[in-house]
C-alpha cells in the first residue's frame, strides 16, 4: 500500500474520487447518475467492485460480508423483493439490524402496526416497519451479489477478519439423497451453503458489530438478541462524526463498500489506502470504469 505522502495522483483514480481532507482513513467515492444504475453504468462499474472485493479478499486473507437491507422490498419495487426470495437457498440470509450513524434504534411499534392495518385500503407495506432490518447473505458469491444486487442503493459489504472456518458439510446417506422426497429439497440447499451460515452464526463479527455499534439503544434489554448490527453511513457521517466512528468502522472490518443514495454512489472507506489496488483495477479494464465524458476530456 502506498503511505499517504507518496499517494498516486488523484486523475489516476477516475473515476473514483478521493478525499484528500479526510484524515482518519482512505475514503473513496464511486459516483453513478441515479439509482437504480442504468444498465449502461452498470456494465461500465460493476466489474469494477466485483474485482475490487475479490482482490481484498485475497490481498487482506478476509471474508467479504454481503448485506442487504429490508428497505429494498418495497410493494412498490416487486422484481428485488420476488429475487430475494427467489434467492433464499443460495443466499442463506440471517436477519439483524442497520443503523445510520447517531440513531436511536427503536422496535417495532406494534399498536402503530395494528393501527395501520385497520386503516389499510391497499397492500401493507411490511419494509416501512422494517426498515432497520438487514440481511446477511452468509451463502452468497460476490461476483453474484454484486451482479444481482447492487445498483439498487441497498447493498453493502464489509471485509470480515479472523474469520472461522465453516464446519465441514454434512454427508448425508445415499438413500436419502436419491429418496425422491428428500431430493428436491438438497438440491435447492445444498450442505456447503448452510455450513457457511452456520460459521457466520459463530463469527465474532456479531458480538463486535454490537459493542461498537450498539450505544444508545432504546431498549438495551434487548441488544443482546441483536444478531449483529451494520452501519449504515453516508460520506458525511465520516467528518461530522470523528474519529470515534472511524475507530469503531475500521476495528470491525478493514474496508467497508456501501452504495449510498444520499451520495448518489457507492463509498469505500479503508484502514489503508487502496489507490494502487484502485490503479491496478482500471489498467485490467482499461476504459470500464471510465466514464466516456472523462474518456473524451483526456484525448
Amino acid at each position: 500500500m502506498s503511505t499517504a505522502s507518496a499517494l498516486p495522483p488523484a486523475e489516476r483514480l477516475l473515476p473514483f474520487r478521493y478525499a484528500e481532507s479526510f484524515t482518519g482513513g482512505s475514503l473513496y467515492w464511486l459516483p453513478v447518475d441515479s439509482f437504480p444504475i442504468r444498465t449502461a453504468e452498470r456494465q461500465r462499474i460493476l466489474p469494477l467492485l466485483t474485482g475490487l472485493v475479490q482482490a481484498l479478499e485475497k490481498s487482506l486473507k478476509a471474508q467479504p460480508a454481503c448485506f442487504w437491507s429490508q428497505e429494498a422490498m418495497s410493494p412498490s419495487t416487486p422484481e428485488r423483493r420476488d429475487r430475494f426470495f427467489d434467492d433464499l437457498y443460495r443466499l442463506q440470509p440471517a436477519s439483524g439490524y442497520q443503523r445510520r450513524a447517531g440513531q436511536v434504534l427503536q422496535m417495532l411499534d406494534g399498536d402503530q402496526l395494528v393501527r395501520d392495518v385497520q386503516a389499510l385500503t391497499g397492500p401493507l407495506d411490511v419494509a416501512k416497519y422494517q426498515h432497520f432490518l438487514s440481511f446477511w447473505c452468509t451463502a452468497v458469491e460476490v461476483d453474484y451479489f454484486v451482479e444481482n444486487y447492487f445498483g439498487y442503493s441497498f447493498a453493502t459489504v464489509m471485509l470480515l477478519a479472523n474469520s472461522p472456518a465453516a464446519p465441514p458439510p454434512v454427508k448425508l446417506p445415499a438413500f436419502l439423497l436419491k429418496h425422491p422426497g428428500f431430493k428436491p429439497l438438497v438440491e435447492d440447499t445444498p450442505p456447503e451453503a448452510l455450513a457457511k451460515k452456520m460459521a457466520a452464526a459463530g463469527h465474532p463479527f456479531g458480538k463486535m458489530s454490537r459493542e461498537l455499534f450498539g450505544e444508545g439503544f432504546a431498549r438495551p434489554s434487548y441488544l443482546k438478541a441483536m444478531p449483529f448490527i451494520v452501519p449504515d453511513l453516508a460520506a458525511g457521517d465520516f467528518f461530522s462524526q470523528g474519529r470515534k466512528l472511524t475507530d469503531a468502522l475500521f476495528t470491525l472490518t478493514p474496508v467497508y463498500i456501501r452504495e449510498s443514495k444520499v451520495d448518489q454512489g457507492v463509498l469505500i472507506a479503508s484502514r489503508e489506502p487502496l489507490h494502487e489496488l484502485l490503479i491496478e483495477l482500471l489498467a485490467a479494464v482499461p476504459e470500464a470504469g471510465v466514464p466516456q465524458k472523462e474518456v473524451s476530456r483526456r484525448q
